[in-house]
């Protein structure tokens, strides 16, 4: 059994298992350790916690509640070690917008841990970063208007790949920005 705790960051609340509050306190501390004599310090530590509730937001759904250990490490991955971030603001190597290194670009992928049926509107959806029930009603308008829909659908099933990895899963959320 792990205990868990109550955390708000940027607004938005979570429950967070004891371990992964700690894990997540000592990184952002760390952060703030590396932009003290920063003008922008405020600014920056405001962005970052904001990055890293968005990135937890995604992690919960109807079935998973709690933040783990596991998902802070993700987003430590996904955001950078303090050093990187530091590096990057600092303009002496090309700004990442906390995305890590290995990640160039998005890539579409079907989302199964966000899926109706196949995964394939909810993977569009998280591609170019709209709602993926949008999208869902497009392919039901495509499927009663020209009846299509659903042929399309299945091809799109069968063409696009299911991001059934971590590492796949963070290029189907790479940041854009």
């Amino acid at each position: 059994m792990e205990k868990t705790i109550n955390i708000n960051i940027n607004g938005s609340r979570f429950l967070i298992e004891e371990y992964a509050f700690y894990k997540l306190s000592n990184y952002i501390d760390e952060i703030k350790s590396y932009f003290t004599n920063s003008t922008a310090h405020r600014e920056i530590i405001a962005e970052i916690e904001n990055r890293i509730a968005v990135i937890l937001q995604e992690k919960l759904n109807e079935q998973k509640q709690i933040i783990t250990g596991e998902d802070i490490s993700n987003v430590i991955f996904i955001i950078g070690e303090p050093e990187q971030i530091a590096t990057a603001k600092g303009g002496d190597k090309k700004n990442r917008k906390f995305t890590h290194e290995s990640i160039k670009y998005k890539k579409l992928y079907r989302d199964v841990d966000n899926k109706v049926i196949g995964g394939v509107c909810s993977g569009i959806s998280d591609y170019f970063n709209i709602d993926p029930l949008s999208i869902r009603i497009l392919f039901a308008v495509i499927f009663f208007i020209f009846g299509s829909g659903l042929l399309l659908y299945l091809i799109l099933w069968l063409i696009i790949p299911k991001a059934d990895t971590e590492e796949k899963k963070r290029e189907m959320h790479a940041c854009t920005c």
